[in-house]
């Protein structure tokens, strides 16, 4: 069976770093599980404790069982979060562009100083026989 989203973790953490930011992902992971034939989405949640705005670009990937990246993950390319608030960005999976197996990748936001990534994961079983 697939390696799930909320299993994987999103990298080391610099606590420094993460203790002093002001943005941060409230999502903790994109866990698609077994997607069907339609596009299926997600929505990630960023907070922002500073008192200035905060732009994060955003991008995606994904990986195949063969650790191969493929194009089926796509998100918002920014999302804009307000001093002292939140703001949802979308991310969309293509579950029809998959075969059986493991998929597993992350969105990354980014901003001067700030890196956040949420993990995300999608797992397809082969139909059992008979």
């Amino acid at each position: 069976m697939g390696t799930a989203s909320c299993c994987l973790g999103a990298g080391r953490v610099d606590v420094d770093r993460a203790t002093a930011a002001q943005a941060r992902a409230t999502t903790a992971n994109l866990d698609f599980r077994t997607p069907g034939t339609e596009p299926a989405t997600k929505e990630i949640t960023y907070a922002n404790s500073g008192g200035e705005p905060v732009t994060l670009s955003l991008t995606s990937s994904l990986r195949g069982p063969d650790g191969e990246p493929l194009d089926v993950l796509s998100t918002d390319s920014t999302v804009t979060v307000p001093a002292h608030g939140t703001a949802t960005a979308t991310a969309t999976l293509r579950g029809a562009d998959l075969g059986f197996g493991a998929y597993v990748g992350g969105v990354v936001a980014r901003a001067d100083g700030v890196r956040l990534t949420t993990p995300a994961s999608a797992y397809l079983a082969a139909p059992k026989p008979g």
